[in-house]
């Protein structure tokens, strides 16, 4: 019989190691990342536990079958489940992952979250399944971007980048972190950053300032475009990804938006890779119209199911 382990609260060191280590190795299995970066670096961070952070582990006789996190977003908390091969609808393992979610959903509403938030990539087609039979519903829909960055795209950006340079880790940290949440300051995930989300962030072992280009207006911060390295999987070759863009609400309409996105293409095209993308919410019309006009196409979509959880659920 499969067994459930669920914990929460700020002592969960041994259970992150193990669940680390099941996620890594079902990563290489799938031969591509699983988890998104807003769970990776809180499960792979050095620095404290957040104390409302939940994992939970199916397991039997010893070896973990399937784990699931909760982690703090902004109002909520977001759900990502890791399980082997499952890449079919009538796979037993949606059934595990069911087990899983309910019992972490339930840790979850104990330190104090009304909401979860689950993300499904596109190639999980059981999870749909899963999350139907849990009386969750869709909420939102997420776009990956790409394109391929030719010698006429470095010059066309070149010619509509704003100026940018490397962020200052020493100076900079405050201002970006302050446009960061007023640029997102409704978003789930990426709004209501702390010091410390942006220090796991910083500590994480791809970062590199060099790829976090800031824009100034009488030496502050005012916009950002962070770009991040993937390297090659068994299912991409090496990308660069436009990993946050964001810009001060009080230099919206300005064209500064277009500015930073062509100065982040163009730093990923000049030193990380002829192959760029981003993730992008396909309600934001401005932003993918903005996207599509650089030259990117839709390469695949993903899903939040969203489950209540409480008294608030029904």
């Amino acid at each position: 019989m499969v067994s459930m382990l669920v914990s929460s609260g700020a002592d969960l060191q041994s259970e992150r190691r193990v669940a680390r280590e099941f996620v890594s190795a079902t990563e290489r299995e799938h031969g591509h990342p699983i988890l998104s970066d807003h769970l990776r670096v809180v499960l792979e961070s050095e620095r404290d536990i957040p104390p409302d952070l939940v994992i939970g582990r199916a397991h039997h006789n010893g070896e973990t079958m399937a784990v699931a996190m909760a982690a703090p977003g902004h109002g909520r908390h977001v759900l990502e489940v890791v399980v082997p091969h499952a890449h079919v609808s009538t796979s037993p393992t949606g059934a595990l992952a069911a087990q899983l979610i309910s019992a972490v959903g339930e840790e979850t509403a104990k330190v104090g979250a009304h909401a979860l938030t689950w993300w499904v990539s596109a190639h999980e087609t059981w999870a749909d399944t899963v999350a139907l039979d849990l009386s969750m519903r869709p909420e939102r829909e997420l776009l990956q971007m790409r394109m391929s960055l030719t010698a006429d795209h470095r010059s066309e950006f070149a010619s509509i980048a704003c100026a940018t340079d490397s962020i200052d880790i020493a100076s900079d940290l405050d201002a970006a972190l302050r446009v960061n949440n007023r640029a997102f300051a409704d978003h789930p995930e990426q709004g209501g950053w702390t010091s410390d989300d942006l220090s796991r962030r910083i500590d994480a072992p791809w970062f590199n300032p060099a790829d976090v280009r800031v824009h100034r207006r009488d030496g502050v911060v005012i916009a950002f475009c962070w770009t991040k390295r993937h390297d090659a999987t068994e299912h991409d070759e090496l990308l660069g990804e436009i990993y946050v863009v964001a810009v001060d609400p009080d230099y919206h309409g300005s064209g500064l938006g277009r500015g930073i996105v062509a100065a982040g293409l163009h730093h990923i095209s000049a030193a990380i890779s002829s192959e760029a993308m981003l993730y992008v919410d396909a309600s934001n019309e401005a932003a993918v119209n903005l996207y599509t006009r650089l030259g990117m196409g839709v390469h695949h979509r993903e899903r939040a199911w969203v489950m209540h959880l409480g008294a608030s659920r029904t």
